[in-house]
C-alpha cells in the first residue's frame, strides 16, 4: 500500500541525523565512544518513534507504537523474576 509518505521519511531521517550530530558534539568529549553509542540510540529513538508524534499524518502510528511499548512493559512486569529483590 503506497501512502506517499516519502517526504515524511526524509524529514524523519534528517531529524535523526541532526539529533545524532548534536548529541555526539555534546557527549563524545566527556564520554568517548560510549557517548557516541548513546547519542545514536537516542537519535534512532527520536527518528523512529517520536517523529511520528510530530506529524498529524503519522500520529496514528505513534499511538500504535505507544500501545505496543506499554503492553510489552506491562507484560514484563507480570513475569516472575522481572522485579528482582522483591518477594514472589
Amino acid at each position: 500500500m503506497q501512502e506517499k509518505l516519502t517526504k515524511i521519511e526524509l524529514q524523519r531521517a534528517a531529524l535523526g541525523a541532526i539529533v545524532n550530530v548534536a548529541l555526539n558534539y555534546l557527549l563524545i568529549p566527556s564520554y568517548g565512544s560510549i557517548g557516541s553509542a548513546y547519542a545514536t540510540l537516542v537519535a534512532q529513538a527520536v527518528a523512529s518513534y517520536l517523529s511520528d508524534a510530530l506529524d498529524s499524518r503519522t500520529h496514528h502510528m505513534f499511538k500504535m507504537k505507544t500501545r505496543a511499548y506499554l503492553g510489552l512493559w506491562a507484560f514484563s512486569l507480570a513475569l516472575p523474576g522481572a522485579r528482582k529483590g522483591q518477594p514472589q
